[in-house]
């Protein structure tokens, strides 16, 4: 189906009547809109074009223009858009109007910052990257990935995302990694969330703003933890580590002046490097040693693992100190 819309049309939201302007087509069924300097996408049959509605309605009587003194027309302010960060959209696509069977879902990414972004993307199934893209996106956009089968959710897909700055910055990080990952029920309560809010789609945010150089940046790390993010096609895969010690006198890094939560930082940064390898060689169990102190290195690590889909279990329950981690794949 050809959508008979073309970026600058002034068209109207049908559920809310908002005026809004199309910005891009990004596929045969949705157009992306602004509206009071917001960008996001839409499905086509959720806008129509202004002139239908006022065609529709009952004409008014027509005002006669009083005499007076012609006042100069006041020039329009640009509007200043809100940063909300960087988000992962969900849209689900349903088999039929009656929204009872979901197909599939188009997944976006939408840049509500000041900056421009080279992104790579990846989506693993099953420990294999079954998509890639390698993209810019621009300040306050959204840029249309893929479609994933709503039964290929059954195979815990991963979505990775490596993002950095277009124009390099020396105060931001240079570059920043994360994932996001959807268990089936989770897809299924957010789904029947959105039906009964009619709403179109869900999000969840990669990140507020892009993030500040720190001590991950700083301090030279040495070079055997230096590994970027490895998978089974690598070759020249290190020896297998399966227990890593966390405490600073341990990690081979000066940490001299750094504070609390650089510190905390680069404990995390190179627990995942460990972690990701780890996944990439199928090794079944790992043994991180974090110590008691707080807890917060613990906390940050357990939430890590518990959004890891090949993280079958993990306890702490011989030594408050030590995690292990036991994996499991899906072949």
């Amino acid at each position: 189906m050809k959508i008979p819309f073309q970026p600058g049309d002034e068209v109207r939201l049908i559920h809310s009547g908002e005026k809004a302007t199309v910005v891009n087509i990004l596929d045969d069924d949705m157009i992306e809109v602004e509206v009071d300097g917001i960008c996001f996408p839409v499905y086509a049959d959720q806008v129509e074009y202004p002139y239908f509605r006022d065609f529709m309605q009952q004409p008014g009587k027509i005002k006669k223009t009083l005499p007076g003194y012609a006042l100069p027309v006041e020039k329009p302010r640009p509007v200043k858009r809100m940063e909300t960060g960087l988000w992962v959209q969900f849209f689900p696509v349903y088999r039929t109007a009656s929204e009872e069977e979901v197909q599939s879902v188009k997944i976006f990414l939408a840049n509500e910052t000041t900056r421009d972004y080279q992104m790579i993307y990846r989506l693993m199934k099953r420990g294999k990257c079954e998509f890639e893209l390698a993209q810019e996106i621009r300040s306050f956009s959204t840029l249309y990935l893929h479609d994933v089968l709503f039964e290929d959710f059954n195979d815990k897909p991963v979505f990775y995302f490596q993002i950095s700055l277009t124009d390099p910055d020396a105060s931001k990080l240079k570059c920043w990694e994360g994932r996001i990952s959807l268990k089936p029920r989770e897809l299924f309560e957010r789904i029947e969330q959105l039906q009964q809010q009619q709403e179109a789609s869900f999000s969840k945010k990669l990140f507020q703003s892009y993030p500040d150089a720190t001590a991950l940046e700083i301090v030279p790390v040495p070079v055997h933890l230096q590994a970027s993010r490895l998978t089974e096609s690598d070759e020249k895969l290190a020896a297998p580590v399966y227990e890593i010690d966390l405490h600073m006198d341990k990690l081979g890094v000066d940490t001299a002046g750094l504070s609390a939560g650089e510190l905390l930082e680069l404990q995390l940064q190179i627990f995942h490097q460990y972690f990701e390898k780890a996944i990439a060689r199928r090794q079944s169990d790992l043994k991180v040693i974090h110590g008691i102190g707080k807890g917060v290195l613990r906390e940050r690590i357990h939430a890590i693992l518990q959004q890891t889909p090949e993280v079958k279990s993990f306890n702490n329950d011989q030594n408050p100190g030590v995690t292990q981690v036991f994996f499991e794949y899906i072949y």
